[in-house]
């Protein structure tokens, strides 16, 4: 199964998000190998002009909702607060131009 996952940042998150992406990236090389899921696409959410980060973007390959939600409940980004929500919803892929999206698709 598919699913996107998308973050919100606090309006007040730039500090904490600067302060922790290293952890971040480290959680994210380490963590989907670990729950068995498959990180396809991911990146920030930016402002329109793209200067400023401000939420997070997932596209996640799972056999199921739970892991994904256990990845991103783990995400530094989470436990540090930068996040003020996020939401996981499972995708029917109709289209794909960008490529293989993994076994079950």
């Amino acid at each position: 199964m598919i699913f996107v996952v998308q973050a919100k940042d606090h309006d007040d998150a730039h500090e904490r998000r600067v302060a922790v992406l290293a952890s971040h990236r480290a959680y994210q090389s380490r963590a989907p190998g670990e729950l068995g899921v498959s990180v396809l696409m991911a990146g920030p959410l930016t402002t329109e002009d793209g200067e400023m980060m401000n939420g997070s973007f997932f596209l996640i390959s799972s056999a199921n909702r739970s892991k994904v939600e256990q990845l991103v409940a783990g995400d530094p980004l989470n436990t540090a607060n930068v996040w003020e929500s996020f939401t996981v919803n499972r995708v029917q892929v109709r289209r794909n131009n960008v490529g293989p999206l993994g076994r079950d698709t």
